[in-house]
């Protein structure tokens, strides 16, 4: 936060002032920001007492603020000593040797701490109650998808704020709906636009509540922000869309219908998204305005560095068209087509977006596209197949039944013009004329859909009330609604099949979820076993290769932080500049701090220069 700090006051300066490109002492800071201060307009010191206590529109005098607060509480922390090793990373010589000892620690022969340093010595009197205790030997993610700065943190650090952002998301989502809700009446196209603007801004939004989370590894924010994000998605696109829209509107005609909505909605996912997307107009900007206008190299960096993206957030876009594919394919089965090309068009728009547009992300493996298949894949089936059950068992959808053959009465045979007594998105507007006769059909009010309440019969009148409320029937059998008259003999039979249907995927996904569950327990109480060859790579022979050195992301640098000494490594006075330790030495200048107490400590072990290898050879790095 220090450098960011400074990094910001230097963005607020101008070359005529200070030169940028020097460094900056506590004492030219305080100079500056007193300046500033004293040079502020009434103006500006009654709005900074409003947006400032937001962490808004700060200017130098509040850098500098948060800069001494910041220097301060590094000069405290500096003199903790008592900060232990918690987590280790070894990196092989040979792919051998990782092996061995993964064979060896899930085998019996578990890997016991002894309280030996790196230099081979004895250090009972630092952790000393660690001493003797088994090591939980586990393959990491790759270097560059490792969260240094959450590494360490608890079981109730990483699960406590998941909970909370998880509410909150589920806060936003229903504020969407009721948003959406309180414009049903508009047109199909016009609610499918805000249901695309939704899922559109919604990843933005996730993405804003994971940084309160505590995440070890890239994967396991990524895995966060997937259920936010496709349970927002699969929710304001499929869900919603049946409570907005009445029962009725199914089959309704006119181009306010459900059936022309969903069309819309993947219309809007073939042109409308990727054409946000092709035409990246913030990464634009930052690249042909800003990026000329950057006061640094730094600042042009950081403008041409290509616009964030997320793999969760483009695995839930592609799950959402698959979905809500699935979930009208009983009433709306040419959605697969129009699902087959949304997701071509995606694959193409998406590999011009990672070449070109899209910045460099961190090698993340399988382990998200793993858990979309596994975990959630499964429960969106079933609820494909709830869904599409009901729909089976509500057609025709206009709750109408054929009434017992009666005699109608003179006083109402003759021609009428009919208006809807309410005004809806469906009957708005709409006249018709009706001719009744003796052989008219009469029919009679029958609720068809499964999930809301039967009408209510007044004793006095005898008219019927139909209060719309929820009322979850599960499973669909005819007999569970009445006996449900109007539907035809094929009808009952197709719907009784859909229920039993739901019943067995219901079975299949609580049993593959459970056997998941107990498949990772027994993951880690199995022996290890390797499932590739040895490649017979050496790593001495690999020059490219990422290492595992603790390093910290920031949105004020190009490149990121090394916080470890970088005096033995590679090219050292070219990463003098982004070396952490050098600021702790620089501040607590006539103390016994010393930075090998309270980073990182970084060593390698190469072969021999006669090229034999005695045992494996290997860098370890201890994380505190």
């Amino acid at each position: 936060e220090r450098r960011e700090r400074i990094r910001k006051i230097k963005s607020f300066l101008r070359h005529s002032e200070y030169d940028v490109t020097a460094s900056m002492d506590e004492l030219t800071v305080a100079r500056i920001a007193g300046e500033k201060e004293r040079s502020q307009s009434m103006l500006a010191r009654y709005l900074g007492v409003i947006f400032h206590r937001f962490g808004l529109f700060y200017s130098i005098p509040e850098h500098h603020a948060r800069l001494v607060v910041t220097t301060a509480n590094i000069r405290g922390l500096a003199q903790q000593r008592d900060y232990s090793v918690r987590k280790v990373f070894v990196t092989f010589e040979r792919e051998g040797g990782q092996r061995l000892a993964l064979e060896r620690c899930q085998s019996g022969k578990d890997l016991i701490w002894n309280g030996t340093d790196l230099d081979g010595e004895r250090n009972d009197g630092k952790g000393g109650d660690k001493v003797g205790k088994r090591l939980n030997l586990v393959i990491p993610d790759e270097p560059d998808a490792i969260r240094w700065q959450s590494l360490n943190s608890t079981f109730s650090q990483n699960w406590g704020p998941f909970i909370v952002t998880t509410f909150v998301a589920i806060v936003i989502m229903f504020l969407i709906f009721v948003i959406i809700y309180s414009q049903r009446h508009l047109d199909a196209w016009k609610i499918s636009a805000m249901i695309t603007a939704s899922n559109v801004m919604f990843p933005w939004i996730a993405n804003q509540l994971v940084k309160f989370e505590y995440h070890s590894f890239e994967s396991d924010r990524e895995r966060s922000l997937l259920i936010k994000t496709v349970l927002f998605r699969c929710a304001i696109t499929t869900w919603l869309l049946e409570f907005i829209r009445p029962f009725t509107s199914i089959s309704a005609p006119g181009p306010e219908n459900t059936i022309e909505t969903i069309r819309e909605l993947f219309i809007f996912d073939i042109f409308v998204s990727n054409g946000i997307q092709l035409l990246d107009i913030i990464g634009n900007f930052r690249r042909h305005y800003l990026g000329p206008l950057a006061r640094s190299q730094n600042d042009m960096n950081l403008h041409f560095a290509g616009t964030p993206y997320s793999i969760a957030e483009r695995y839930t876009n592609l799950t959402k068209i698959v979905y809500m594919a699935i979930h009208f394919s009983s009433i709306y089965p040419f959605g697969f087509f129009l699902s087959a090309l949304a997701l071509f068009s995606n694959y193409f728009v998406d590999k011009y977006s990672i070449m070109l547009t899209w910045e460099r992300r961190s090698m993340l493996g399988p382990s998200v596209s793993r858990f979309n298949r596994k975990c959630l894949v499964p429960l969106l089936i079933l609820f494909s197949f709830l869904s599409n059950a009901f729909i089976w068992a509500g057609f025709p959808f206009d709750n109408l039944c054929e009434a017992e053959a009666g005699t109608i009465s003179e006083d109402k045979i003759g021609s009428y013009v009919v208006k809807p007594i309410e005004e809806s998105i469906i009957n708005r507007h709409v006249e018709r004329n009706v001719v009744i006769t003796r052989t008219t059909k009469q029919f009679e009010f029958c609720n068809q859909d499964y999930n809301r309440n039967e009408p209510l019969e007044d004793a006095s009148t005898g008219e019927l009330t139909y209060d719309g409320e929820f009322d979850f029937k599960f499973p669909p059998f005819p007999f569970f609604n009445g006996g449900c008259p109007w539907m035809t003999h094929d009808q009952r039979i197709i719907t009784t099949i859909w229920a039993a249907t739901c019943i067995a995927v219901l079975g299949f996904v609580v049993m593959k979820l459970g056997w998941q569950l107990v498949h990772s327990y027994m993951k880690k109480r199995r022996p290890y076993k390797h499932k590739s060859r040895d490649q017979g790579i050496n790593f001495s022979d690999n020059k490219s290769i990422l290492k595992y050195i603790p390093e910290i992301k920031s949105s004020e640098f190009s490149f990121p932080l090394i916080a470890v000494s970088t005096d033995n490594l590679e090219n050292s006075e070219t990463l003098r500049d982004s070396d952490l330790t050098k600021d702790v030495e620089e501040l607590c200048v006539g103390s016994a701090v010393s930075p090998n107490d309270i980073f990182d400590r970084f060593g390698y072990w190469p072969p021999s220069e006669d090229g034999t290898r005695n045992g494996d050879t290997f860098h370890i790095n201890p994380s505190r």
